[in-house]
């Protein structure tokens, strides 16, 4: 008795078994065993889909039985009943939707986008589809930009950059892994410091933006234009070719005043996030009237304090001084140490004296909130962690801004109504020639039909780009775009 070849279970649905698949395994099964005879190939079949499937497969060919059924008819029922056809529109929207998640292989990536491909019926396309969706999809902003300045990128070129780029990161990691152990992170640096002192402390900070917490390749300020060398690739504030400048005094201008702080950061001990710098921006003369337009009354354990909204400030905070006049001879509210580090638009480190919990109220509303207490002289500021937890009347402060608005901008409108007008500008300087290569054919295209419910409209904007002066009707021209008509 010959021996057979390989073994094959019985079909278990449960276990997410695809039945395509195990049907490839069955003509497998039946190629190294040499069974070519249809007739002895459902009796196979028979023997091991089990005891499930063969009662399934007599319900759904009822009231004939299983052996008056050729292999193929009974084949292309349980295909059917399986595997029934799905909704190409659905299949492509699978496709076109299908993003590479985080920590996924490329290989990976391209394997799913292969296996929602087959039921897309692309066709001949199928290599550029999976090409753009490669390139659209490929979550990577670093390799996405790599593959879009390929001027003749396909699906094979496509694939083998993204695979290499995979590779060399990994590598990367790899290389710098085993230089040693890495060192903390320092959330905050102060930049001017390290340079006085001649130290980075226990890491090195990038050169595009004068921080150690993030990875050069993902910093933001690594395509920034330095408004003082006007050179590509990091800001002024940590130019090395910058200059020094003229005091405030020496140039006639007036000082700045203290720019409001604008992010805070905690320490090793409570768990640190990645530093997120968010930007204010102040006047150099008299703010007290502009700012008039954002302070709000609150109540303070029972004293009345104006703080101005700053939605950039990430805690809300007082002035020491502020703090003695309201509760001279220290019988104010206890101060505790904080661990909240604040520091300023430029990234300079601001000296905290502590915390309190206050008794806040407005319009009605009353709740425990922690306020910080910083030794720099400034207004009190209404931050983020605050206005969270109290609902502002916003319309009153929207009234008040349209009134400066109209305070402020008016004038500047009606000093300059030649730039504001509601026309469009042309442009004044010389004629301007496009050169044409003489060896380049011309063009002329045919317009598109329009719906009907659109070709007023369309007539419409034509006659006002018209009247404009934008465009103007001609009688004939050897070159022509499409437009829709």
């Amino acid at each position: 008795m010959a021996t057979s070849v390989g073994k094959i279970d019985p079909f278990n649905q449960t276990n997410s078994e695809v039945w395509t698949h195990y049907v490839e395994r069955l003509e497998y099964y039946f190629l190294a065993n040499g069974i070519v005879a249809a007739d002895k190939k459902r009796a196979i079949l028979f023997s091991i889909i089990g005891s499930d499937t063969y009662r399934l497969l007599r319900s759904l060919i009822s009231p004939s039985k299983p052996f008056e059924k050729s292999f193929a008819q009974i084949m292309e029922v349980l295909k059917d009943h399986y595997t029934p056809p799905p909704s190409e529109i659905m299949q492509r929207f699978h496709f076109h939707s299908r993003v590479r998640k985080s920590g996924e292989k490329v290989a990976t990536y391209l394997a799913e986008l292969r296996g929602i491909a087959e039921h897309c019926n692309f066709g001949a396309s199928l290599d550029d589809m999976l090409h753009d969706r490669l390139v659209v999809g490929i979550n990577d902003a670093a390799l996405q930009r790599r593959l879009l300045s390929e001027p003749r990128l396909n699906l094979k070129k496509a694939t083998e950059i993204a695979l290499a780029h995979e590779t060399a990161i990994k590598d990367s990691k790899a290389i710098q892994d085993g230089n040693g152990t890495p060192q903390p992170v320092n959330l905050i640096f102060n930049l001017q410091r390290a340079r006085s002192s001649g130290t980075t402390g226990t890491s090195k900070p990038y050169y595009h933006c004068g921080k150690s917490n993030h990875k050069a390749t993902a910093c933001y300020y690594k395509e920034a234009v330095c408004n003082n060398c006007k050179k590509k690739g990091h800001i002024a504030k940590i130019c090395r070719s910058k200059l020094p400048t003229k005091s405030a005094h020496a140039s006639g201008r007036q000082p700045a005043k203290p720019t409001h702080f604008v992010d805070h950061d905690i320490d090793e001990q409570e768990q640190p996030s990645e530093y997120n710098p968010m930007f204010t921006v102040n006047t150099c003369n008299d703010t007290n009237e502009l700012n008039n337009f954002f302070t709000v009354t609150m109540t303070i354990n029972g004293h009345t304090v104006g703080m101005q909204i700053d939605t950039g400030v990430a805690v809300s905070v007082m002035s020491v001084v502020t703090y003695e006049q309201l509760w001279p001879q220290g019988n104010g509210p206890t101060l505790k140490p904080t661990n909240t580090k604040l520091t300023t638009y430029s990234g300079d480190v601001l000296k905290t004296v502590g915390i309190m919990t206050c008794n806040v109220e407005y319009q009605n509303q009353q709740c425990q909130l922690p306020l910080v207490i910083v030794d720099t002289p400034g207004p009190t500021l209404l931050g983020q962690n605050w206005l969270s937890q109290i609902q502002l009347d916003w319309p009153a402060i929207s009234k008040r801004v349209l009134l400066l608005q109209d305070k402020t901008l008016s004038p500047v409108l009606n000093q300059f109504q030649e730039v504001f007008r509601n026309e469009l500008g042309t442009f004044t300087g010389p004629k301007v020639k496009l050169a044409v290569d003489p060896q380049v054919p011309p063009k002329f295209y045919k317009t598109k039909s329009l719906p009907y419910a659109m070709r007023d409209k369309v007539e419409q904007e034509l006659k006002h780009l018209q009247a404009a002066g934008i465009i103007e009707p001609i009688s004939f021209s050897e070159w022509a775009c499409r437009r829709l008509n």
